[in-house]
């Protein structure tokens, strides 16, 4: 009915001799009223019993378990208030359940405004990027024209047959 458990180490030694668990089977505890003799027999009844006694029992008289009686009573709630607990609970978690909704919907808009934003970026930086070797190439053309060089010894992205950013011919 009442074990106690010890964490042990790989060595079967204690892990730790202050830390331990303790198992009381209540179902178990078979003890009437007129048969608890010690202060733990007493305490057990009382927590097997606690929910189904409608007076407090004379064994527990003078004792600390009367106070945790006492408590037991003051502290146990009405149908109604069991009623308006649930109630209130129901609201509770109705109410994170929108929240937690909303934030994930509101992390999917915001992904998928920032693919939008960052797919217009790309594009833009497509477009600059475009006009950029535009204009390079076309100072290149004056270059060459100029100096009297081909293209494609001056083309620094190797569009015009060229091996890439290398300039020959400028002596």
């Amino acid at each position: 009915m009442i074990r106690r458990v010890t964490l042990q180490d790989q060595n079967q030694e204690a892990f730790y001799d202050k830390l331990g668990l303790v198992f009381i089977e209540l179902p178990r505890f078979g003890k009437t009223e007129e048969q608890l003799e010690t202060h733990l027999d007493r305490w057990l009844y009382f927590l097997k019993h606690a929910g189904e006694l409608e007076t407090m029992p004379t064994v527990f008289e003078h004792d600390v378990i009367e106070r945790g009686f006492t408590m037991a009573e003051l502290y146990a709630p009405s149908e109604a208030d069991r009623e308006r607990y649930q109630e209130e609970l129901k609201h509770y978690r109705d109410a994170l359940s929108m929240l937690r909704t909303a934030r994930e919907e509101g992390i999917a808009e915001g992904i998928e405004k920032g693919i939008e934003k960052g797919i217009e970026k790309g594009r833009y930086r497509k477009r600059h990027r475009k006009r950029h070797r535009k204009g390079i190439k076309k100072g290149i053309e004056k270059v060459s024209k100029r100096y009297g060089t081909g293209d494609s010894a001056l083309d620094p992205f190797g569009d015009s047959g060229g091996s890439g950013p290398t300039v020959v011919g400028l002596e």
